[in-house]
């Protein structure tokens, strides 16, 4: 443990290791100490592909809905109609899908000791930011392949706004993770829990 550190405040009674940042002399606060978990490119790889997937068939049918709507309402759709429509229609959905995978993955390792309660909150609130980006790519490239294909059958429809948006949510999620955006939005919300946790343990406020 460095000098200067005290342990993390956990609620649960949890003995999981961390540490709350500490005070600089400018009056700022470092970045968040709790441990993170090592770069595993497999896992990530395979969290990204599972997200993509699900977040992808959802965009997929999300604008063929999208589609028969703006038909039924204008008698037309345009595809850059569609695809605005299911991008705002996407967002959430990717925002759950990226905090419920990413909930699962972090209480497991919660479980196994390798990071604690601080940490898990950061991932997983980084997460859900990084699913809500995912759906809006998702989004655009399903809605613009099912928005192109109008005049084709429903199965052709689906594939092409499955696969586009499949691919969408997959580079943005990649770019988000290895641009170093996630570990930075992880490490600012996991600051704010230490933060929170060290207050209480002193009989400080929020």
């Amino acid at each position: 443990m460095q000098a200067g550190t005290t342990p993390l405040y956990n609620p649960y009674n949890m003995g999981f290791p961390g540490t709350v940042p500490t005070t600089t002399p400018g009056g700022g606060v470092s970045i968040a100490s709790s441990p993170q978990l090592s770069p595993n490119m497999v896992m990530d790889g395979v969290e990204i592909g599972l997200k993509s997937l699900i977040v992808g068939r959802m965009a997929s049918k999300t604008a063929i809905q999208q589609l028969e709507f703006r038909t039924i309402q204008n008698n037309e759709a345009s595809a850059a109609g569609v695809m605005g429509s299911t991008m705002m229609r996407t967002l959430g959905k990717g925002a759950l899908v990226g905090g419920v995978v990413s909930a699962a993955r972090n209480v497991f390792h919660l479980a196994q000791g390798e990071i604690n309660v601080a940490r898990a909150g950061g991932n997983v609130s980084a997460d859900i930011l990084g699913g809500a980006v995912g759906g809006l790519a998702a989004g655009a490239g399903a809605g613009l392949a099912v928005g192109m294909m109008a005049k084709s059958s429903g199965f052709t429809m689906g594939t092409m706004g499955l696969i586009a948006g499949t691919i969408g949510f997959a580079l943005a999620d990649t770019l988000y993770h290895y641009s170093g955006l996630r570990a930075t939005v992880s490490d600012k919300v996991t600051s704010v829990i230490e933060r929170f946790f060290d207050s209480n343990s002193q009989g400080g406020g929020v």
